[in-house]
């Protein structure tokens, strides 16, 4: 299966250190709806990418994935992910190289991830906090857009 989630940051150009939060305003936490076949089912995350809509952008990101909304954390603000309160929920971490510049835009690529997790009771979704590795300064309501490949699996 493949769950997208898409988000533009906030319209200013305030840098980012490393560690800090990417994402909308606040929270910043990325949804990744239906990724998997029913609620409370199990999943293995197989590949994840991030890209951006500025070229200029080869920053290094990690993106914590979580069964359950973490602690929300806003854009720009030191990562804190995860809490001890979300450690239940916490799947692990998909740590990208540097994004790759293509024209007008970036982008990275993690195959063979091999995450598994299982959704929640009435939840099919997994929950994110993307966080940058690199000291980067971005554009004015960049846009990212994030994507899971999972397969059913057991945990």
């Amino acid at each position: 299966m493949k769950s997208q989630a898409t988000f533009t940051r906030p319209a200013n150009t305030t840098a980012y250190a490393a560690g800090d939060v990417v994402g909308p305003a606040s929270p910043a936490l990325i949804t990744f709806a239906n990724a998997v076949s029913g609620n409370a089912r199990p999943g293995v995350v197989r590949k994840a990418i991030v890209a951006t809509d500025q070229g200029a952008n080869v920053a290094v990101y990690t993106l914590h994935l979580f069964t359950t909304q973490p602690t929300a954390v806003a854009d720009n603000a030191a990562n804190t992910a995860p809490l001890w309160a979300d450690i239940p929920g916490y799947v692990g971490s998909v740590v990208f190289p540097a994004a790759v510049p293509s024209g007008d835009a970036a982008y990275a690529v993690v195959k063979d991830v091999n995450l598994p997790f299982r959704c929640e009771t009435g939840d099919d979704n997994l929950y994110g906090v993307l966080v940058t590795g690199t000291i980067f300064t971005p554009a004015s309501g960049q846009n990212y857009a994030l994507e899971l490949h999972t397969a059913s699996g057991e945990k």
